[in-house]
């Protein structure tokens, strides 16, 4: 489970990003994680980043 969430984690966020610095990636990737726990939720909706 850990495996496939950094993986997924890798391809939508780290991949598809060039960060300026560690505060910046750090802030985005907490955006990320905040999203992806609470795509699941009913009535979630897609991430505006996100790419159809």
């Amino acid at each position: 489970m850990t495996e496939r969430a950094i993986r997924t984690l890798k391809w939508q966020c780290i991949h598809r990003h060039c960060f300026e610095c560690q505060q910046h990636a750090t802030r985005s990737i907490g955006d990320w994680l905040r999203f992806s726990t609470s795509a699941s939720a009913p009535g979630a909706r897609r991430h505006p980043d996100a790419h159809a």
